[in-house]
């Protein structure tokens, strides 16, 4: 169920209702055809491409099959191609607006979890978020809750819930980010996102096969 369309052939019906304004990240462009052609088909001999885009076609499946929420965090320097592996992750569910950024809050952070349920939750640049909200979020993102809280009547809020895959990118991981403030990642948070080198180890960043396409800037601009 998205914001504004239903997705289904069950007879029952479902009607959308929020507090406010949702964004709706979610957007068709074209056809199944074609992104296979334009974009899946470039995956191909390319592991953190297909690695991306399994994690997106991953997280509608883990509630049906079980699994708990998760996540992986794609670690290398600058330029190296971190954000196109997020990039075409996102072209399965829809278009630039579709990947977030870790810069926010963590109630935001919420929100955004709730709203990528049942699908996976893209976020760029771990460090302009600082170490405290990193740690935090990191386990929050993981046990599917939102964070207690009372109305002003001192009762019990609803809580937010979720569950899905995330996927993350930036140059340092969730230990070294911590670390800069004297803090330790702990063996619980490390396992609910683990972190993937992104140089592939072919001399052309993440890349490993180029398709044709003259270099990895290049080919890195078609995707």
């Amino acid at each position: 169920m998205l914001p504004r369309e239903t997705i289904g052939d069950g007879g029952e019906r479902i009607v959308y209702q929020a507090d406010g304004t949702a964004e709706n990240t979610f957007r068709e462009r074209g056809t199944t055809e074609q992104w296979r052609e334009r974009v899946a088909k470039f995956c191909v001999g390319n592991s953190r491409l297909t690695f991306a885009v399994s994690c997106a076609f991953a997280g509608p499946v883990i509630r049906p099959a079980g699994i708990d929420s998760g996540g992986f965090h794609l670690r290398g320097d600058s330029s190296c191609g971190k954000t196109k592996a997020l990039r075409v992750a996102a072209s399965v569910y829809g278009g630039p607006n579709y990947m977030q950024r870790w810069r926010t809050t963590d109630n935001a952070l919420e929100g955004m979890a709730a709203q990528h349920c049942d699908g996976l939750l893209i976020l760029d640049e771990l460090a302009q978020v600082d170490s405290k909200t990193a740690e935090e979020c990191a386990y929050r993102l993981a046990n599917e809750t939102a964070k207690a809280r009372s109305t002003k009547t001192g009762q019990a809020r609803a809580r937010l819930q979720w569950r899905l895959l995330f996927l993350s990118a930036g140059e340092i991981g969730l230990a070294a980010h911590m670390a800069e403030s004297g803090k330790r990642a702990k063996a619980g948070q490390k396992l609910r996102r683990a972190d993937i080198p992104t140089d592939a180890g072919a001399g052309l960043g993440i890349f490993e096969a180029l398709h044709g396409f003259d270099n990895g800037a290049t080919f890195a601009q078609h995707l």
